[in-house]
């Protein structure tokens, strides 16, 4: 029963998209074209169900979706993969040096300059980076 209550709101969030999606078809100029709506609305249906023959263009030719979405896709995953992984173990290893191999006062003033930049909003830590005014420890 509860796998039925989660997949009602996701289905008809689904039919809503599908309904919304064909809509720019539904009015053209000042008449209304319910049969073209209904057309649009199966086709639309069908492509989500083959979504690799999805095609898009700007200029001609019609070009496929997703081998052009895809490529950069998975480069930016991979890099945003490599970087989480990155940090973890980045962080283990600062951790593991700061509790090993310092002093009682220098663990203070690394604890300080931690809360310190937990106290500062991320946008305005990014924004100082960008600026060129980076954090200097």
């Amino acid at each position: 029963m509860e796998l039925f209550k989660n997949a009602v709101p996701v289905f008809l969030t689904i039919c809503m998209i599908v309904l919304f999606g064909a809509l720019p078809i539904l009015i053209v100029g000042t008449e209304i074209h319910f049969s073209a709506y209904v057309i649009e609305t199966k086709n639309l249906i069908l492509s989500l169900i083959q979504p690799y023959e999805i095609t898009y263009f700007i200029t001609k030719p019609e070009r496929p979706l997703f081998p052009e979405i895809f490529n950069p896709y998975l480069y930016s995953m991979s890099i945003y993969f490599l970087a989480f992984f990155l940090s973890i173990l980045l962080g283990l290893l600062l951790s593991f040096v700061t509790i090993n191999f310092f002093s009682k006062s220098a663990k203070r003033f690394i604890s300080f300059i931690v809360f310190v930049l937990e106290s500062l909003p991320d946008l305005f830590i990014v924004v100082m980076i960008q600026m060129g005014g980076g954090l200097v420890l």
